[in-house]
């Protein structure tokens, strides 16, 4: 009997394989040829002028294409990996970063944005870090509204750990939306840029107001003059974030910021002073190691630690700024999981006032 090849189940396989790559190398044709026509559009209506995009990862066989101007195709297989990517001299200068020389995104559409969330860059890791601490926090919040133990508390105080919890999203979620978007236009990048100052400066505020309310629970006074210290601090960190926008004012603005975080330690030793040592204790180490993470991680965005070192070697992973983050995530998880353990004593403790 006689059989036919197409009814072999790997022969039929490897057929519908074969026809998908054909179809990926035409549609990545189309699509490179449509990209082309999109930037000279856009030149010639002088909105930006037209640079050559690189893609981040070149072998040898590419160099041809490379000095030709053209964009190597990447693989198929591993197409959603790659994405094109400029060089810092290619890029604009209002996205270049100072010692970062390699993946720029420069020039892409909305969509290509957004699909740029799955690929490697210069900002991959910038988006993802904090990406992962919203989703993070969005689940504590659910915890804290759900979990019966903590509805049976003091309906002010439950706000006061919810509000944190709202401020740290808030904060990580903004970094994100900037990270992600900023290489869209000078325009969008600078109007992101102000709202991820802005997520920094509800963050610190949303701390103030959290380990004031809890910790001078038995002061009302001091608990008074502290928050309102605290709203002082908070629309001073938001006209830093929406006001102060030229680069004049880079100093006055992080200084404006620093002053915020060093401030803190005001209450801080204030508190430290007024309890009983064994609750000091609690809150503690945790309020040292946030203060301690905020410290290490401004040190390495301010001095632009390894990259400085080694221009160029860290522009993908682990570069000052990436540092940053986590540093910054892991000082607002520091913070929250203190106030939860200090707020469980002081709900569990009969006699503290």
């Amino acid at each position: 009997m006689l059989r036919l090849p197409f009814l072999n189940p790997f022969l039929f396989f490897s057929l519908l394989l074969l026809i998908w790559n054909h179809s990926q190398t035409v549609s990545g044709q189309q699509t490179t040829r449509e990209n082309a026509v999109y930037y000279r559009r856009r030149r010639s209506r002088k909105e930006m002028p037209l640079y050559s995009t690189l893609p981040l990862f070149q072998s040898s066989r590419h160099e041809k294409k490379k000095e030709s101007g053209l964009t190597p195709s990447p693989k198929l297989a591993f197409r959603f990996l790659y994405h094109d990517t400029s060089t810092a001299e290619n890029a604009p200068q209002w996205m270049r970063t100072q010692y970062i020389k390699s993946g720029y995104r420069a020039y892409l559409r909305k969509s290509q944005i957004i699909c740029s969330l799955f690929s490697l860059h210069n900002e991959t890791l910038n988006i993802w870090t904090h990406l992962i601490g919203a989703v993070l926090f969005v689940k504590e919040l659910w915890g804290l509204s759900v979990a019966s133990e903590y509805r049976l508390r003091q309906p002010s105080e439950l706000y006061c750990m919810q509000l944190f919890t709202v401020a740290a999203f808030c904060c990580f979620f903004f970094s994100t939306t900037y990270h992600l978007f900023n290489c869209h236009s000078e325009k969008v990048c600078c109007s992101l840029l102000q709202l991820d100052l802005s997520g920094i400066a509800i963050l610190i505020s949303g701390s103030f107001l959290a380990g004031v309310a809890l910790g001078f629970k038995c002061s009302p006074f001091l608990k008074g003059l502290y928050l309102s210290f605290t709203g002082i601090i908070c629309v001073s960190s938001l006209f830093a974030a929406n006001c102060l926008k030229a680069e004049r004012h880079h100093t006055l603005k992080v200084g404006i910021f620093v002053g915020a975080v060093v401030f803190g330690l005001v209450p801080a030793v204030h508190w430290f002073l007024l309890v009983p040592r064994e609750v000091a204790d609690i809150f503690m180490v945790p309020l040292g190691m946030m203060f301690f993470y905020y410290g290490l991680g401004f040190c390495f965005w301010k001095y632009k630690i390894p990259e400085r070192f080694l221009p160029g070697k860290f522009d993908i992973f682990f570069h000052s700024h990436q540092f940053w983050h986590v540093l910054v995530f892991l000082a607002a998880w520091e913070m929250y999981r203190g106030l939860l353990r200090y707020w469980q004593y002081i709900s569990n403790a009969n006699d503290l006032c």
